[in-house]
């Protein structure tokens, strides 16, 4: 019998607690809780310098606190957002966009001295209960299962702080919890490493991309002067079990990857239809994002994502989508970005005033050929570091859901 077995049959033999999250965590709030929007943006001013804090969104949390993206406040701004400060260990967890994603965070993870968390996340904390547990607990199937019923599927996933109080966990005694820490953070250290191994990798793939575009010597020329630039549709769609694949800032790692769907008749309204060799880029939240149109088929697309549509006589499709996602793609898209808006976001217009090189057709096929060599070294199956690092995450997430399964405590 393993530890945790002993422990469970002597403290909890009959089930455990399953509680309501409004009466586990001691704070559920968010950015929002300081007060109205119009007080808000008097009290707030994001900015791009160095500041007094930091204000921290999930993206940078997910990036690994990648430098140069960061925005600040002053220390105005900071105190009077002072109910989301994070000096404590926390949980966030993103409730528009990404639902369902969670991060722990302690103060000593964040490379400023002082953070206030962005809008569209909530912010908990329990003095009561382990907060690696609630971690774990907050990543289980049947956690989601309930999360998804309060989620709206329209637009930008969402859910509100209220409904989200009154979902339920198990919350067995303090020392089983402890034992299910010590076996699930085990699993998931492993993949900590193997994940920074990759990103290393990555982060050395993107040196030489940037090195690569940064020696190129040739005619600049705005995006508009070689590309049509449109975004998707800014109606609500109403979701289908079947139909045309319908795509946003969440499906852009993988666009034929989606799970929703919109009618025929719906995608038939759309005047621009996207096609082999368009570009889609992100264009709120995190931006710059892009993904090239590979195979003929119908994609319906959210007004979260810009379509680029190039002139292929005179740049090509994957030249395009590395350029963007380079250094000197992100620098010209940060002069033109909402750092002010609530999601940021570049507006369609803005974003075919992008300056771009543009070396001769055959220039750029020299390119695109080293940068998709260097991007298969770094993200192919066959070198071993992604395939493990799903094996790990399948490994976690079975141990975890058949550890965090509870017999519920009759009253």
């Amino acid at each position: 019998m393993s530890k945790l077995d002993e422990l469970i049959n002597k403290l909890c033999p009959d089930g455990v607690q399953f509680l309501k999250i409004g009466d586990v965590f001691d704070v559920v709030t968010d950015y929002t809780a300081a007060g109205s929007f119009a007080d808000i943006a008097k009290n707030v001013k994001y900015k791009n310098e160095e500041d007094y804090a930091l204000l921290l969104r999930t993206t940078d949390i997910k990036s690994n606190f990648e430098k140069g993206k960061f925005i600040y406040i002053d220390e105005h701004a900071y105190e009077y957002l002072w109910r989301v400060h994070l000096d404590k260990e926390s949980l966030i967890l993103p409730n528009i966009g990404n639902c369902g994603e969670i991060y722990y965070l302690t103060p000593d993870m964040i490379p400023y001295k002082r953070a206030a968390l962005a809008p569209n996340a909530i912010l908990v904390r329990s003095s009561s209960t382990n907060m690696r547990y609630l971690f774990h607990v907050l990543q289980t199937k049947k956690y989601l299962d309930q999360l998804a019923k309060i989620t709206s599927p329209v637009g930008q996933t969402k859910f509100n702080k209220t409904e989200f109080k009154a979902l339920k966990i198990p919350v067995p005694p303090m020392d089983v919890q402890r034992e299910i820490v010590r076996i699930l953070d085990s699993f998931t250290e492993l993949t900590a490493e193997l994940t920074a191994e990759l990103t290393a990798r990555e982060q050395q793939y993107n040196f030489y991309r940037d090195k690569i575009i940064g020696s190129i010597e040739c005619l600049e020329v705005k995006l508009n002067e070689i590309a049509e630039i449109y975004d998707g549709t800014h109606q609500t769609p109403e979701y289908k079990t079947e139909g045309i694949p319908f795509i946003s800032v969440e499906n852009i790692n993988n666009i034929y990857s989606s799970k929703k769907y919109v009618s025929a008749a719906a995608f038939e309204k759309y005047k621009i239809k996207p096609q082999i060799d368009d570009v889609f880029m992100t264009r709120i939240g995190s931006i710059g994002k892009c993904a090239v149109m590979t195979k003929s088929c119908d994609l319906a697309y959210y007004v979260s994502l810009a379509l680029i549509r190039p002139n292929i006589s005179r740049i090509l499709p994957e030249y395009l989508k590395y350029y963007i996602e380079s250094m000197y793609g992100k620098i010209e898209l940060a002069k033109r970005t909402l750092t002010h808006a609530v999601p940021i976001k570049i507006n369609k217009d803005e974003i075919g005033k992008i300056t771009i090189k543009l070396p001769t057709i055959e220039k750029q096929k020299e390119i695109v050929c080293l940068l998709s060599r260097f991007d298969d070294i770094t993200n192919s199956i066959v070198m071993g570091l992604p395939a493990e690092i799903e094996a790990r995450q399948k490994q976690y997430e079975y141990y975890r859901d058949k550890l965090l399964t509870f017999k519920e405590l009759k009253a």
